[in-house]
């Protein structure tokens, strides 16, 4: 079974909330990987963020790459939800890369909420190896 491109919710099943969960994982030490569902949902956002929360228990300082790829855009609800996401764990990013595929609408609404969250150190970034490259210069020079 797969991630679907529909909105879950407090229906879902224990398999599909399993298959969200598995989206959220430890890349290496101090760096969480979190590829989005293709259709965002306030209950989705909920238990994706849970798995950050309980992955980043032993992490004062971590890198967060967020995996916008393939995604819907979201409205207005989504995006002021993604906010009080983000501004929980402001003091605890390192550095938050985003990839946001070839949909430049969604980089400008990445931008958008970025602007409001007031966080710094954000890198968005069309691929996963761009970021990836870009995290491993860091580590060369010392800043990872």
């Amino acid at each position: 079974m797969k991630i679907e491109k529909k909105i879950y919710t407090e229906d879902s099943t224990p398999e599909e909330i399993k298959l969200l969960r598995e989206r959220v994982t430890k890349l290496k030490s101090g760096i969480l990987y979190y590829q989005e569902a293709p259709t965002i949902s306030l209950f989705q956002l909920d238990i994706m963020w849970g798995k950050v929360q309980e992955l980043s228990l032993d992490l004062p300082k971590f890198d967060f790459i967020i995996d916008l790829t393939g995604i819907e855009r979201p409205n207005a609800e989504i995006r002021d939800h993604i906010k009080k996401k983000l501004l929980a764990y402001k003091s605890r990013f390192d550095q938050i890369y985003i990839v946001y595929g070839k949909d430049r609408l969604l980089l400008f609404t990445v931008k958008f909420i970025m602007h409001y969250t007031g966080l710094e150190n954000v890198n968005l970034k069309p691929t996963m190896e761009e970021v990836m490259l870009e995290i491993e210069a860091r580590e060369k020079n010392g800043q990872g």
